[in-house]
């Protein structure tokens, strides 16, 4: 069965679509920030790996809780990769949430998708 990033988010209780896979390099800047939260999904290639790197910003001192969905299909084979946790981001730090590495062939053949929640509110990225 071929699934899409989607429909692992929505699998997992959470609405959320994606478009095609590309490479990405330099990351995209985040979305709009929602009450001053901002959330990025960086890539980067060395020794053979692509390494994604989930992280937040916030204007204040904020907790919630985060989720990373990532989808990879390339020749070496297909990979669902779910990570969660408890979130403190401090006002005006940046914050590695969460990282994981995916072999080369990855590169273009990925998609994630990192979702923020938190009593006020919540947002999301993409990457590509």
């Amino acid at each position: 069965m071929r699934r899409s990033l989607s429909s692992i988010v929505a699998l997992a209780g959470f609405a959320g679509s994606l478009g095609t896979a590309a490479a990405l390099t330099p990351a995209a800047p985040p979305k709009d920030p929602v009450m001053g939260v901002s959330c990025q999904i960086r890539s980067d290639s060395a020794a053979g790996l692509l390494r994604l790197q989930a992280v937040a910003r916030s204007d204040a001192d904020l907790q919630g809780r985060y989720r990373l969905f990532v989808l990879k299909r390339s020749e070496t084979g297909t990979s669902q990769n779910v990570q969660s946790g408890d979130f403190s981001l401090t006002s005006g730090t940046e914050t590695t949430l969460s990282s994981l590495a995916l072999d080369g062939s990855a590169r273009g053949h990925y998609e994630a998708k990192l979702i923020l929640e938190w009593d006020q509110g919540s947002t999301s990225c993409q990457s590509p």
